[in-house]
């Protein structure tokens, strides 16, 4: 009974304690303020996720962040599909939580994908005043059911940080009257 329960013990540890690396190649050109930008995220599926995309604003030092509780960033997930065929794959509907930053996508597939989201940056990221510095969108990767993590962009880890951010320039009329 005893080495009945070490086996089974010794099954449990090699099947739940090792993580696996999921490597993801992310697509993207720059990023930009006050517009949409859609993402396209390619890797193989091990199985069952519950996967959270966290984005969030890195303003640096600038002293003007008017996000409220927007975050700046808003993460809305578009498709997945099978990278080879092209057929959608059925996932679970995405709960969008605004106030962090985060999506959170259901999905049970062993194939590689294509995950298409679009990365929607508020105008009131903007810093204003005459020096600022740059800003950027850091997205991390987490998932809360399989023991994955995601190496985003051959980084060795799970967070992405974006190019500096494009913004329009912010005219005020009544310079011009």
């Amino acid at each position: 009974m005893k080495r009945f329960l070490l086996l089974i013990f010794i099954v449990f540890i090699q099947h739940f304690s090792f993580s696996q690396t999921v490597s993801v190649a992310i697509v993207n050109t720059a990023l930009k303020a006050c517009d949409i930008n859609d993402v396209k995220a390619t890797f193989t599926s091990t199985g069952q996720h519950k996967l959270k995309i966290k984005g969030g604003v890195i303003f640096g030092s600038n002293t003007h962040v008017a996000c409220g509780n927007s975050n700046g960033v808003l993460i809305k997930i578009l498709s997945l599909s099978d990278s080879a065929s092209g057929n959608l794959i059925s996932f679970s509907p995405t709960v969008t939580d605004t106030a962090n930053g985060s999506v959170y996508i259901s999905f049970d597939t062993l194939t590689t994908v294509v995950l298409t989201y679009r990365i929607h940056i508020d105008c009131s990221a903007i810093p204003t005043g005459a020096n600022v510095d740059p800003i950027f969108v850091k997205q991390t990767w987490t998932d809360s059911i399989s023991s994955v993590n995601y190496d985003l962009n051959t980084s060795g880890v799970d967070t992405l940080q974006s190019a500096a951010i494009l913004y329009p320039k912010l005219v005020y009329v009544y310079d011009y009257i």
